[in-house]
């Protein structure tokens, strides 16, 4: 007869078999793993390309082609941080209204004013009066010349990102180039990464010739702000806008509205297994379409 222990020794072995079992059997059920990225398709012209279908993406993780299980117009809304670097001379206030009109209803928005530090004009909302008081708040008013701390605002919108998390969040600078900082680029795109955030800018005088061996130079604000600017923009599948008169901003603007209001969301899957990796490439087999994707994405 089997002592008391004995028994209790021999309950226990079978609950931690059965334990095992239950847990590989709900390993072999878990199945692939499925990821979204947002991308826009364009044609030859420019224009927005909107029938596109999972077969016509392929989708490389970490050099891995990617089962694509879904492509499709995205609907979910978006949170756009505005960021205003204009020396206080309040010529941005068209190009902000262009992306306040054309994505009315589909997003929320923060405006943030850089005439020195950053400053928070409105929070995100999608609430009318709040919105017009921004575009007061953006207009011509005291500034000093090459004072925006544009990488410190990206640094704050970072943050917020991954405070409130949200399925599409997007960041669109306006500048007019130079400013001051004491960030490296490479601790904004850090801190921007986590949110999968989708980077454009519409600026003038962006200096884009950089020498890779003063990358490190923090002392250097407007290689750092380029740096960050063609690198960070790149990893997130947006892109520079360079404008040499006004009338060039609101149709960067409408560009980036046009971009917004057309991206699909595509769905593909890891195999059983296999952990996601932030390295991604998304290509089109389409031909005459041309696309817009980011090499980078969150892997939590």
């Amino acid at each position: 007869m089997m002592t008391g222990i004995h028994a209790l020794r021999s309950c226990s072995l079978g609950l931690a078999g059965a334990v095992l079992i239950a847990g590989a059997a709900a390993a072999q059920e878990a199945g692939p793993t499925t990821r979204m990225v947002y991308v826009s398709a364009s044609d030859g012209e420019g224009e927005p390309v909107t029938d596109l279908t999972a077969a016509d993406f392929r989708v490389r993780e970490d050099g891995e082609d990617r089962e694509v299980v879904r492509a499709e117009l995205a609907t979910e809304p978006m949170r756009v941080g505005i960021v205003v670097d204009d020396n206080g001379g309040g010529f941005f206030q068209n190009g902000i209204i262009q992306l306040l009109t054309g994505l009315d209803g589909r997003a929320e928005f923060a405006v943030i004013a850089v005439n020195g530090s950053p400053t928070w004009v409105v929070d995100y909302t999608s609430e009318f009066g709040a919105l017009q008081g921004a575009l007061s708040g953006v207009g011509r008013r005291a500034g000093r010349p090459g004072d925006g701390q544009v990488m410190e605002a990206l640094m704050d919108l970072g943050q917020r990102l991954q405070e409130r998390r949200v399925a599409r969040p997007v960041v669109v600078v306006f500048t007019v180039g130079g400013g001051s900082t004491s960030i490296r680029a490479s601790d904004v795109r850090n801190r921007l990464k986590p949110s999968g955030v989708l980077l454009h800018v519409v600026g003038t005088n962006l200096a884009r010739d950089m020498a890779p061996i003063y990358t490190g130079r923090v002392d250097d604000a407007d290689l750092q702000m380029n740096i960050m600017f063609d690198d960070g923009v790149t990893d997130t599948g947006g892109r520079v806008q360079e404008f040499t008169v006004a009338e060039g901003i609101e149709s960067a603007a409408e560009r980036i509205v046009d971009e917004l209001l057309n991206q699909y969301v595509v769905s593909y899957t890891l195999p059983p297994g296999v952990e996601p990796h932030e390295r991604l490439n998304v290509s089109v087999m389409r031909r005459g379409v041309s696309l817009r994707a980011p090499q980078r994405i969150p892997v939590n």
